[in-house]
């Protein structure tokens, strides 16, 4: 039930709460992070739909992953070496917040089925 009496910012300051503390959960758990070595694999979907989300996805890329990106379009293989490939800090992208670690290894490109 929402409570009237709550701001807007304690609702999303718990459900931030709420969200990492599910996170830690899930890494240890998993053994995962810190001085682990396994790897894992998280699915973020972006739908991209507009012209203003393409380009802010394309700005995203230049701005934050260029580097990335660029050793990926140049080395072969890249993404399966896992080398030269991840995000040297949490970075958002949209309204999510990438880990430190992240590596973009697939697009998806459909086209949208009115078109």
């Amino acid at each position: 039930p929402i409570d009237p009496t709550k701001l807007e910012e304690e609702y999303e300051l718990e459900e931030y709460r709420d969200l990492k503390g599910a996170w830690n959960s899930l890494k240890n758990r998993n053994e995962l992070g810190g001085s682990s070595v396994r790897n894992y694999k998280i699915l973020v979907d972006l739908q991209l739909t507009t012209l203003d989300s393409w380009r802010y996805f394309k700005y995203w890329v230049q701005t934050y992953y260029k580097e990335q990106m660029d050793y990926i379009l140049k080395t072969e293989d890249a993404q399966d070496s896992g080398r030269g490939t991840h995000l040297k800090e949490p970075t958002p992208c949209y309204d999510i917040l990438l880990p430190k670690g992240f590596s973009l290894t697939h697009l998806y490109c459909a086209r949208m089925p009115e078109d």
